[in-house]
């Protein structure tokens, strides 16, 4: 093994280590409540299941603590967006030591496989749980042919 690639080596084990070590830091600060510095590749807000039917889409979002007054929700063409906004609830006399609940804004925008029926869209709140029915315009319903001999 030649002296560069003996430097090379320790190197980038020296860097593998500092990973470590910093990761190792995280966790621990996580462990404590601290905020994290980054945000996990898989965290979206709210989130949302989108099913489709031979009629529409469905779609069902998660927003606990949300009243009806507290979102927006806007279909245009294929996309559809849901904004809301919910105010931190704090304490009259006393002191948060854990926050891991969401509070602020937030917006998403999704595009539909199809465009829908604007005017038959419906939505409900119950439990938390935002009930979304999308209808699929006309033209984007499939059509039989019939075939002339």
């Amino acid at each position: 093994m030649s002296l560069r690639s003996s430097l090379m080596r320790g190197s980038i084990f020296d860097e593998l280590a500092a990973m470590q070590r910093e990761m190792n830091r995280i966790v621990r600060a996580a462990e404590q409540g601290a905020p994290l510095p980054f945000k996990a590749f898989s965290e979206v807000y709210p989130p949302i299941n989108i099913s489709e039917t031979a009629e529409g889409y469905e779609l069902e979002c998660e927003l606990p603590g949300y009243s009806m007054d507290d979102i927006e929700l806007t279909v245009q063409g294929d996309t559809l967006t849901i904004k809301g906004k919910k105010e931190a609830e704090m304490p009259e006399d006393g002191s948060i030591h854990r926050q891991e609940r969401r509070y602020g804004s937030f917006s998403r925008s999704l595009t539909l496989p199809a465009a829908v029926d604007v005017e038959a869209v419906s939505a409900k709140l119950a439990n938390g749980l935002l009930l979304v029915n999308l209808p699929k315009s006309a033209a984007a319903k499939p059509h039989k042919i019939a075939i002339n001999a």
